[in-house]
């Protein structure tokens, strides 16, 4: 604060100027009783010149008055003066508590800010410490970046060779997958089609197929056959004992998958084991063919001739069974069975020349009557104690019947 605007420099100007004001009206005070005293010993040593000098002191007079009169007007206004520097003195002193207050605060913040600025300071050295190291940090990690940046500039170049190498892979694997697919489902097919020449319920579907049954219808013709169902089975069994030779079959190979490898959602062969069965069940114009064939291949040889011949002569099926028999005496069998309806059926085996037949001609008997009879054409064997009837269905081999003899004439009788 300026010393002219302190509350103690205001009264003290104040005082000054009315001290000035007293001593100036003293001193013209005293100068002008000490001339009333010089003038009143002159007059009284002059008598003479008061005459003289009335008209001088009376114009004095004049001018002391109007001196006076001035005097009085300034001491007027600098009574009114001292007024308004008095009421600036309460403001002003009013502003210095108010000032001296905000004084008191700001010197509490500026210790607090001073404590602030010191852990500042502190905060501000370590701040520039880790800046120095976070600089040495970024240069360093600058210097990588621009080797990572050449890398991924490399691999980016690197990934477009790779990706045009992918999609050829891509595309390779993809036909390799299709073509081991291929490959695994011809090979599945292959063993299937193998494997059908050694079991005889497997085979059914592809000995007794249309084309196989259709291919016999030059056959037929050849027999001369007629609408007579029971003349033409009695022709076309004595037809098959004439011409087709019992032989045994030959070894085959028989194929077993012994171990699969799955890939994705797919199952490949992975290894394949092979042995030999004496076992070989033929198609029916291979068996023609040939002239020679077992029992099974003679009974699947007369089951296609008589479906070619109902084919032929009635526009539909009959319903004919392939029967396994197993012996009493352990040996096993086949044969065809032709259902007629009404539990009645004929028997026909050409293998083990037994026809079910009046004599002259084929015909049809209950079936367990006939079952029985065939069990006992067998006595050599024990007769039958177990069969199976089995039909071809949809391209199917279906199991129709199982059991003894009586289980099975049961079924037959149901149908």
């Amino acid at each position: 604060m300026s010393p002219l605007h302190s509350p103690k420099s205001g009264k003290s100007i104040l005082a000054l100027m009315i001290a000035i004001a007293s001593m100036i009206f003293a001193t013209f005070l005293t100068a002008h009783a000490y001339q009333l005293h010089l003038n009143y010993v002159a007059l009284k040593e002059e008598n003479e010149k008061l005459s003289e000098r009335c008209a001088l002191l009376t114009s004095e007079k004049l001018r002391l008055a109007e001196a006076l009169e001035n005097l009085n007007r300034t001491l007027l206004a600098l009574s009114e003066n001292y007024t308004f520097l008095r009421e600036q003195y309460k403001a002003l002193n009013e502003s210095y508590t108010t000032l001296k207050s905000d004084h008191a605060l700001l010197s509490e913040q500026y210790k607090a800010l001073n404590g602030s600025y010191a852990t500042l300071s502190e905060r501000y050295a370590e701040l520039a410490q880790n800046h120095e190291l976070l600089e040495r940090n970024y240069t360093e990690l600058r210097l990588k970046y621009e080797v990572l940046e050449k890398e991924r500039d490399y691999l980016a170049s690197r990934s477009s060779s790779l990706a045009r190498e992918n999609a050829l892979l891509k595309a390779e694997n993809e036909l390799l997958t299709k073509t081991c697919s291929k490959l695994n489902e011809t090979l599945t097919k292959v063993l299937g089609e193998a494997n059908s020449y050694s079991t005889f319920t497997t085979s059914l579907p592809r000995v007794l197929s249309d084309k196989e049954i259709e291919a016999l219808y030059p056959t037929i013709n050849a027999l001369g056959l007629s609408a007579d169902l029971w003349s033409s089975v009695k022709r076309i069994y004595d037809y098959v004992t004439a011409t087709i030779r019992y032989a045994d079959d030959v070894a085959l190979p028989r194929f077993q998958i012994v171990m699969t490898m799955k890939v994705g959602d797919k199952t490949y062969i992975y290894e394949v084991d092979c042995d030999e069965v004496q076992e070989c069940v033929q198609a029916p114009t291979l068996t023609l063919k040939l002239k020679r064939g077992d029992c099974e291949d003679q009974s699947v040889l007369a089951h296609a001739l008589l479906q070619a011949y109902a084919r032929k002569f009635f526009g539909k099926d009959l319903t004919i069974y392939q029967a396994l028999l197993v012996f009493k005496s352990g040996s096993a069998h086949a044969c065809a069975i032709l259902n007629a309806g009404d539990g009645r059926i004929c028997i026909v085996d050409p293998a083990g020349h037994y026809l079910t037949s009046d004599g002259v001609r084929a015909t049809a008997r209950p079936a367990l009557d006939e079952l029985e009879n065939y069990s006992e054409h067998w006595s050599s064997e024990g007769g039958v104690k177990y069969l199976e009837l089995w039909s071809v269905v949809g391209g199917r081999a279906v199991l129709v019947a199982k059991g003894s003899i009586e289980d099975v004439a049961r079924a037959l009788s149901s149908a």
